[in-house]
């Protein structure tokens, strides 16, 4: 099987606004890395993107082992700092608060309309008019 078959397969069509809503997020994700200074970036880019090992990178940029170690350190305390925004934002943009769908079934619970009040108090006179029903 192609590698691209193998794909399709794995990871089905996502919807329109799943994608814009992925698409979102990776810019969110570049943005924060690319709002590091650079040698926490370069650092990020190659541990986590390009998969290089710490000892790797460290022989790469010609870096004590301790530097890189240290940059990793603090480049995830920022970009958890960021994606903790991130994720903030979007959820307050996302909330169900926002549906209208969500909002009108909110207000038949605590603000039923006329006729959804008469069946409940019919069904109350109802169930009072029965002796057996409370005993």
């Amino acid at each position: 099987m192609d590698l691209d078959a193998a794909e399709r397969i794995a990871a089905p069509e996502l919807s329109l606004p799943d994608r814009m809503a992925l698409a979102e997020l990776q810019q969110g994700v570049q943005a924060a890395i690319w709002a590091l200074p650079e040698g926490q970036r370069q650092v990020v880019t190659l541990f986590y993107i390009a998969e290089y090992s710490q000892k790797e990178i460290a022989a790469f940029l010609n870096l004590p082992l301790t530097t890189v170690k240290k940059r990793l350190h603090d480049a995830k305390g920022r970009l958890k700092e960021r994606m903790t925004i991130m994720a903030q934002e979007y959820l307050q943009d996302h909330r169900p608060s926002k549906d209208t769908l969500f909002h009108d079934k909110v207000l038949e619970v605590i603000a039923p309309t006329h006729a959804q009040h008469e069946e409940a108090i019919y069904a109350l006179f109802e169930l009072e008019q029965r002796p057996d029903t409370f005993q």
